[in-house]
C-alpha cells in the first residue's frame, strides 16, 4: 500500500480498488432513486457480499445507506403525524364522515405545502363537503402547483 499520495499502488492493488469503487458507485447511483427501504436493505447485504470486510469503500457505502434510510424514515414519520393531526381537526370541526374521507385523500400526501394547504382549507371551510371539494382541486397526489390554491366559498 502506497505511503503518499500520488504514489502508485501495484497493479494487482490498483485493479481491487478500481473494482471495489466501480462496486461501490453503481450501488450508491441505484440506492439513491430506490423508493422501498427493502431493497435497501436487500442492496445493502449485496454489497457486504461483494466488497472485503473492513475496506473503506464499503465502510463509506454502508454509512451513506443507513443514513438514508433514517432520513426517509424520520420524513415519513413527520408527514404521517401532519397527517394525523388534519384527520383529526377535520373530526372535531365536521365529523368523523369527513375526516375518513379526508384520510383517504391525505394518504400518499408528504408535501408540507400540501398539507399546510389542507390545514388552512380545515379552518376556512364552513362545511365538510366544501372542505372535501376543495381537498379534492388540490389534486393531493400530484406534485404542487403554485397555482393551485383551494379556497373556501367562505373566504
Amino acid at each position: 500500500m502506497p505511503s503518499r499520495p500520488g504514489q502508485k499502488l501495484p497493479e494487482a492493488e490498483e485493479a481491487k480498488a478500481v473494482t471495489e469503487l466501480d462496486t461501490a458507485r453503481d450501488a450508491a447511483l441505484w440506492l439513491r432513486y430506490a423508493e422501498d427501504p427493502e431493497k435497501y436493505e436487500a442492496a445493502l447485504e449485496k454489497l457486504k457480499e461483494l466488497l472485503p470486510e473492513g475496506s473503506p469503500t464499503r465502510d463509506a457505502v454502508v454509512a451513506w445507506v443507513r443514513g438514508r434510510l433514517t432520513a426517509k424514515g424520520v420524513k415519513e414519520g413527520e408527514a404521517l403525524g401532519q397527517r394525523a393531526t388534519l384527520v383529526r381537526q377535520a373530526r372535531r370541526k365536521f365529523g368523523a364522515e369527513t375526516a375518513d374521507e379526508l384520510a383517504g385523500l391525505l394518504e400518499r400526501v408528504t408535501d408540507r405545502e400540501r398539507t399546510a394547504q389542507v390545514a388552512d382549507l380545515i379552518i376556512d371551510c364552513a362545511s365538510g363537503r366544501d372542505l372535501l371539494e376543495q381537498a379534492d382541486r388540490l389534486g393531493l397526489a400530484s406534485p404542487v402547483e403554485t397555482s393551485s390554491r383551494a379556497t373556501c366559498s367562505g373566504r
